[in-house]
């Protein structure tokens, strides 16, 4: 169903929450009668229960609570960052008041390629509320509606443009040129994750999409074609080319080896040497 304004909203409040360690997020269950909130997780992941059904969600993700719905919010991993916006006053067509997600839809957007463009218009809309100018109400007010137009055209699935879709390739790109860059350290999802600004599922989805394996695979691969350039043209022991590829056990790195190419370093070294 195509959305669009009745009343425009009326930001309340906004602000960004880090927490780290034993310093969770914890927002035990609770309801806003008559407030929309969004929540916009930047890193890590939490458990979040809408009325009564708890997702796992991590970051890229945007959840909206409509007023009247009962939530709790947990965060599960050691470091969580997230932006908070809060408004009241608005009516969005064929919708109850202060309602911005239909009924019956996931209570979250997963953001992708829209993730770095939604964060940095939230972070505008927190700045101007904290600032004592007198035109910052007015300014917060107007980022709010445009952010929130941009969200119904996310939730209504409108086509990517083409500069989206080059912007998708990009991204998978620069994961690709990371892992070949730093394929020796122990890179991890959230780590590309981070280094993109898409979320860890998201990324993985372009990532197969563009190249046909996951990042995680495409990083174990390479390692493997390193490891036989290294096998092949260097003196290098069998140990000190495991610790060259990113592999702090040779042990490791035997089993990987033999699983990938159907036979150990040793045996692909003394193969090719046999043939020269």
């Amino acid at each position: 169903m195509e959305q669009s304004f009745v009343m425009l909203p009326t930001l309340e409040y906004g602000y960004e929450i880090h927490t780290e360690g034993h310093d969770s997020l914890d927002h035990p269950l609770h309801v806003h009668k008559d407030a929309v909130e969004l929540l916009l997780i930047m890193d890590g992941e939490g458990l979040f229960t809408v009325n009564g059904i708890t997702y796992q969600v991590g970051s890229g993700s945007l959840l909206c609570y409509n007023s009247g719905i009962w939530h709790a919010e947990h965060s599960i991993s050691p470091y969580f960052s997230s932006l908070y916006l809060t408004f009241t006053s608005l009516k969005v067509k064929h919708l109850p008041n202060n309602h911005f997600v239909e009924l019956g839809r996931p209570p979250f957007i997963q953001l992708g390629d829209h993730f770095a463009s939604i964060k940095l218009l939230m972070m505008d809309i927190i700045q101007e509320k904290s600032c004592n100018d007198p035109h910052s109400k007015f300014a917060a007010d107007q980022l709010l509606s445009v952010l929130l137009s941009k969200l119904m055209r996310i939730m209504n699935g409108r086509p990517l443009s083409k500069s989206n879709k080059s912007s998708s390739h990009e991204s998978a790109v620069k994961a690709k040129r990371y892992i070949e860059n730093k394929y020796n350290t122990d890179i991890t999802l959230k780590e590309l994750s981070q280094f993109t600004h898409i979320s860890p599922f998201y990324l993985s989805h372009l990532f197969k999409t563009e190249f046909g394996i996951s990042p995680i695979q495409y990083l174990i691969q390479y390692r493997m074609e390193v490891a036989k350039h290294y096998l092949l043209h260097f003196p290098y022991t069998i140990k000190e080319i495991a610790e060259l590829v990113g592999y702090d056990s040779d042990t490791y790195f035997h089993q990987i080896f033999k699983k990938c190419e159907k036979g150990s370093p040793g045996e692909f070294r003394e193969l090719h040497k046999q043939r020269e």
